[in-house]
């Protein structure tokens, strides 16, 4: 194996097991929903949760049953993990928490932790070729994902992380004219989250402009497999294939989502709350890109006709429009997740600049990587309703010690110590250090 290649797994090595350091098992109503139905087909071969609709709010119901009311793919993917698992593990069905806390626990690293890793890698690479510097690359890599809201749904599972590797793979190979893979990897990311059709619709809309028939042809073929899934999804269950689960909500709070799917007009007000609020704000959860935005205000060198910035700007007026913009019991943006890494991938660019801003890109960082590290170390599961979540709920509740238990240490331990939260920029530090040598190591043996 290569030095580079060596580094590389490090690199993936240590990111998983950072990124999976506070790994989150906790039988929360959005991950029950995702997590039960991969049970429910492992252990007793349907697709029904009504086993475990009891434990959670969201869930659609159909002739009297309960399903996964969210797009498919997250369980999907978490599915055939959670019935190998079954193989080695025996679980009693009537255990429901802890055969919910497993399966959790193992989705957040499947569809949480190792989507992050990879885009870590993808991010990674892609910095290489203009800093010449791979230590130096992971290094600002690290520093922007750790220090933005991506950080916060590692080790979750949510399924954005899942969108968000796949509309980027989607993306870099559509630039790449590699058509075909494009739009299965856009197919996914759909059927992850269905939002994400807004950036295939500008892909086709840029794709037809060009006059590349060719294009649009391998594009289509692509995602025509994930759109026949979806469709057949749906009719399985709704008997339609245009009626997602989402129109057959059982719980009452939820009952917007049968009119219209839940969206209205954008709201400026919420537009504005989702780039720059104390709740939601993408600037706030995220605030290296603060830096961005004045380098591209100060330049004026950034493309705004592009698929990314234009499908990102209509995503967020989609969202604002949403009758649950925040995200329901939440950290930060969750529903801007894509948005956000599209957001620091297009960043790499500035790294120059930022080199030349480097204090101020340092204390944005690290202000980041502290509201997002409180937050997994306490509960980044609250309520909507909070003005400013991190005065107000979450950093009452570090300073008082009032910690999660759901950490890496723990969960192997099963010490159950409060000090291994507050850990974790230490071990971040190590981490980095350990990089630095293996580097180094690589740049010895070279001479």
């Amino acid at each position: 194996m290569s030095h580079r290649r060596l580094y590389l797994f490090f690199f993936m090595v240590i990111n998983l097991f950072l990124s999976s350091y506070f790994l989150d098992g906790r039988p929360a109503s959005a991950a029950v929903v995702r997590a039960a139905p991969a049970l429910s087909l492992a252990l007793e071969g349907t697709w029904k949760i009504d086993r475990y609709a009891d434990i959670t709010v969201d869930k659609a119901i159909i002739d009297g049953h309960y399903y996964l009311d969210k797009a498919p793919l997250a369980t999907m993917v978490l599915t055939p993990f959670v019935y190998i698992l079954s193989k080695v593990k025996t679980f009693d069905l009537e255990k429901r928490l802890d055969n919910l806390t497993n399966a959790i626990g193992l989705g957040s690293i499947v569809t949480g932790s190792i989507p992050f890793v990879l885009i870590l890698l993808i991010f990674t690479l892609t910095l290489e070729k203009k800093v010449s510097n791979l230590f130096q690359s992971s290094l600002w890599v690290m520093g922007l994902c750790y220090g933005s809201n991506l950080f916060a749904y590692s080790g979750a599972l949510w399924g954005h992380l899942l969108t968000t590797l796949f509309l980027l793979v989607s993306l870099i190979l559509f630039e790449k004219k590699k058509f075909l893979i494009a739009g299965l990897a856009m197919g996914l990311a759909v059927m992850a989250e269905y939002q994400i059709a807004i950036f295939a619709i500008f892909m086709v809309i840029f794709i037809l402009k060009e006059k590349n028939h060719e294009g649009f042809i391998k594009l289509a073929l692509g995602g025509l497999t994930p759109l026949l899934i979806i469709l057949f999804y749906h009719y399985s269950f709704t008997g339609h294939p245009l009626k997602p689960l989402y129109m057959f909500e059982a719980s009452e709070q939820f009952q917007q989502m049968s009119h219209d799917l839940g969206f209205s007009l954008p709201k400026p007000e919420v537009f504005w709350e989702l780039l720059f609020g104390l709740n939601r704000g993408l600037f706030f959860y995220s605030p290296i890109l603060l830096l961005s935005l004045y380098i591209v205000i100060k330049e004026q060198k950034f493309q705004f006709k592009t698929i990314s910035f234009l499908g990102s700007i209509t995503f967020m007026l989609l969202m604002s429009s949403f009758f649950v913009w925040h995200g329901g019991y939440s950290h930060g943006p969750r529903y801007l997740v894509p948005v956000t890494a599209l957001a620091i991938f297009a960043s790499l660019k500035f790294i120059p600049q930022f080199h030349q801003h480097r204090i101020s890109a340092i204390v944005l960082i690290i202000i980041g990587f502290v509201s997002n590290w409180v937050a997994k170390a306490t509960h980044p599961i609250y309520a909507p309703d909070y003005v400013f979540p991190f005065k107000e709920h979450l950093w009452p509740l570090f300073i008082s010690g009032e910690l999660t238990q759901s950490n890496l240490p723990n969960l192997v331990f099963r010490v159950f110590k409060n000090g291994f939260s507050y850990l974790f920029p230490l071990i971040f530090i190590l981490a980095i250090l350990s990089l630095y040598l293996i580097h180094n190591r690589k740049l010895t043996s070279a001479k």
